[in-house]
């Protein structure tokens, strides 16, 4: 038993081929380029989102969002959801949502935005596009508070997503 476990952990420290690997994500690199224009944005009580870019980079796509707290509030973000929706909601009608969970994110590493500041995250999931009358949203939950924002990205904007150079 001692020599499989031995062996096990020789063929993870000698990288080995066939053996799981992690993977690094440029997210840090995406946060640094420099904003060329804006896709969407959201505001509630002075707080304000906005999603700058979206890049692609073998197959996985990055969301460069802005956050910025116009309060003398801090800002807790509790957690970050992104989901493909129906675009329109009728009356009592079942709606279908897709959670996309991303793979990585850049820029909680401490998840507040102080009063008067803003913070840049990158968030990279793997590759996908949105059928019509789907949308693509993403909402910024406050914790133990109620400045929610919501980010609704079309399929067209996916689609234009630029390369990382």
């Amino acid at each position: 038993m001692k020599t499989i476990i031995l062996i096990i952990s020789l063929c993870c420290l000698a990288n080995l081929p066939g053996m799981s690997q992690e993977t690094t994500y440029p997210t840090t690199r995406v946060a640094k380029l420099p904003v060329k224009g804006m896709v969407t944005k959201d505001r509630n009580s002075k707080m304000r989102a906005v999603l700058h870019d979206i890049h692609i980079d073998n197959d996985v796509l990055y969301f460069r969002i802005g956050i910025r707290n116009d309060s003398h509030i801090r800002f807790d973000i509790d957690f970050i959801h992104f989901y493909i929706r129906d675009r329109k909601l009728a009356k009592r009608t079942v709606t279908q949502e897709h959670e996309a969970m991303p793979i990585d994110i850049d820029g909680l590493e401490r998840p507040t935005v102080d009063g008067k500041c803003g913070k840049t995250i990158v968030a990279a999931l793997d590759k996908f596009t949105v059928a019509d009358g789907k949308l693509f949203t993403i909402e910024i939950y406050e914790k133990d508070g109620g400045r929610h924002l919501s980010l609704k990205v079309r399929n067209r904007h996916i689609e234009n997503a630029k390369p990382i150079n």
